[in-house]
């Protein structure tokens, strides 16, 4: 049997921007990206001018993981100080998608706002990607394929959206939901090679409902940048010891599903129509409630869930030195309820939804630990 491989990997996380004084949205992203620019802190643009996005370098541990985003995101703090606003690492915001946002400048934005409308300007979600080393662009197909039954479990994990447009949807991450709407968002579809897939890209654009490759949305799928297999399946986490614990999961997967496709093991097929369905469980419960387990087809308690994904992706974690620390990061998101559940208890002790904004700002970057 092959052995495991320590693979590379990177994250990229976007952000919210917030007035400090209303929490609403800050429409201020020029500004934050050159004050940022000055400090050295790599920044980019968004959709929305209330919106920034980050990328870590290619990394090779967990603790490289923390120390990035943490560094970003205290660099970027220090930008939005500076202009005036905030940042918030929170998957929807909570009610200022009411009204329609500002647009970034520039062609490509124009061109998303043109053609998809209502859609693009209501768009102030955001998401958590983790990129994999996989430098086979066949591997990287078959494995973005073969881990499709474990996402919706990572998008229970991550679930940091309960509320919009003012109001608690219900749902743990309701920018799933949003985002489903965009014409490429979801499950990626099996294919036989690369070939197929290029294919299927060209014919998207051929009928004109995306522009380019960049516009491809997949929960997961072979970078069009990089080469690396991107999981986008994710909200952003609020706290960045979730990002890690989400990074990790991500990687052991990665390198699981790699090593089982070049030992050639049976991958598990799953419909697309069980996919989709396992996601809508996973971004309406959570982490409160059952998850749907792809493998046997059955509804299982959410810990139960994550706890299988755990073991199945062991040997992987332990290879790369990282299984004790994903072990006690599940159990302690497990515990606390993750993200949907601490903004709720935020709003239920305060009744004031300001202030889960609030406190997803205290949270997002806190003061370095005393000595």
């Amino acid at each position: 049997m092959t052995q495991p491989v320590r693979r590379t990997f990177g994250v990229e996380e976007e952000y919210v921007l917030v007035d400090p004084v209303s929490g609403g949205a800050f429409a201020g992203a020029d500004k934050v990206l050159a004050a940022a620019e000055r400090r050295g802190v790599a920044v980019q643009h968004e959709l929305l001018v209330s919106q920034v996005e980050v990328g870590t370098p290619v990394l090779t541990s967990l603790d490289d993981v923390r120390s990035s985003l943490t560094g970003l995101r205290r660099g970027i703090k220090a930008a939005a100080d500076e202009v005036g606003c905030q940042l918030a690492a929170i998957a929807a915001h909570p009610w200022a998608s009411r009204q329609p946002q500002a647009i970034t400048a520039g062609e490509r934005y124009a061109t998303l706002a043109e053609e998809y409308g209502h859609l693009a300007r209501h768009m102030l979600i955001c998401g958590c990607h983790v990129h994999v080393g996989v430098e086979d662009a066949e591997l990287a197909l078959e494995v973005s394929t073969r881990i499709r039954p474990w996402l919706s479990l990572l998008l229970a994990l991550s679930a940091n959206s309960p509320f919009w447009e003012g109001s608690d949807t219900g749902y743990a991450s309701f920018r799933t939901t949003v985002f489903s709407r965009w014409p490429t968002a979801g499950p990626q579809g099996e294919f036989q090679n690369r070939g197929q897939y290029s294919a299927l890209i060209g014919d998207l654009i051929a009928i004109d409902v995306i522009k380019d490759d960049n516009m491809v949305y997949f929960d997961a799928r072979p970078s069009n940048r990089y080469p690396t297999v991107e999981v986008r399946v994710a909200d952003v986490c609020t706290d960045v010891e979730d990002a890690v614990l989400v990074a990790g999961l991500v990687r052991g997967l990665v390198s699981t599903c790699a090593l089982e496709a070049v030992d050639g093991a049976e991958p598990v097929r799953v419909r697309q129509e069980l996919l989709r369905a396992a996601t809508w469980r996973a971004s309406r419960s959570g982490l409160d409630g059952h998850l749907v387990d792809l493998v046997q087809l059955r509804p299982v308690p959410a810990p139960e869930a994550l706890r299988s994904l755990l073991a199945y992706v062991r040997p992987a974690l332990e290879a790369a030195g990282d299984f004790e620390q994903v072990s006690q990061l599940l159990d302690r998101t497990l515990a606390n309820g993750g993200g949907a559940a601490r903004q709720r208890r935020v709003y239920e002790e305060t009744g004031w939804l300001p202030q889960v904004v609030v406190d997803a700002v205290e949270r997002t970057c806190p003061p370095p630990a005393a000595g």
